[in-house]
């Protein structure tokens, strides 16, 4: 499926980039091994303020080479170009009024209360990301970081309306099955809301409450 998708987009005279996602081991593992072998890399860093969290990324990109990379990359990836590494380092408030915690030397985990309650000191979390993304357009260091910032845009733009209407971050489902059909039947809601151009201007969350008060408004925007 990607393939065609990439195949058409270059057949328009456009250029693609895509994301490796841990399912596609095969070139991501290549990819990782090029990255780690490489003596010299362009890069370039940036750092960012907002929604109670800090951000700073590193952009690291790498020429792809036919002769170290295996011949289906460019069967693949057609016209495949550049190879870009993020490396995303974020610091935020836990929301969670609990959340658990491993110990380093026993391996035990414990509950720990988090600032959402008053008095209670906030607990600040780390997280640490490494994503790897596939180019048909050659860039430096400073292009590529622009590039995947648009790609990125869209996808915090819709997790930030999901946690603002629908509270996302705070659910606690655990169970992977769950927690994808949680995530889309959220997504589905938000495209009934988006799509129906009869609706008055308000935010997601006040269309979201008079559905819940208003049966035919419900059925309205569920059937059209």
């Amino acid at each position: 499926a990607v393939r065609k998708v990439v195949e058409k987009i270059r057949s328009k005279k456009g250029h693609y980039l895509v994301a490796l996602k841990d399912n596609n081991k095969f070139y991501r593992d290549q990819v990782i091994d090029e990255f780690e072998k490489a003596k010299s890399l362009d890069s370039a860093r940036a750092k960012e303020m907002g929604h109670g969290r800090a951000e700073e990324r590193k952009v690291s990109i790498l020429k792809a080479n036919e002769k170290a990379l295996d011949e289906k990359f460019f069967t693949q990836w057609p016209d495949l170009k550049t190879l870009i590494r993020i490396e995303r380092t974020r610091v935020f408030e836990e929301k969670r009024p609990f959340v658990q915690v491993r110990n380093e030397k026993t391996g035990e985990l414990k509950h720990v209360k988090t600032g959402t309650q008053s008095g209670k000191a906030k607990l600040m979390r780390e997280t640490q990301e490494t994503s790897y993304y596939l180019s048909s357009k050659k860039m430096s260091a400073k292009e590529a970081m622009k590039e995947v910032r648009k790609h990125w845009g869209i996808e915090n733009g819709l997790h930030w309306v999901l946690d603002v209407a629908f509270a996302e971050d705070d659910w606690l489902a655990r169970a992977k099955r769950l927690s994808r059909n949680l995530s889309a039947l959220r997504r589905i809601g938000l495209n009934l809301i988006r799509s129906n151009a009869s609706l008055p201007k308000k935010s997601i969350r006040r269309h979201m409450k008079t559905a819940g008060w208003n049966d035919d408004i419900l059925e309205s925007l569920v059937f059209g």
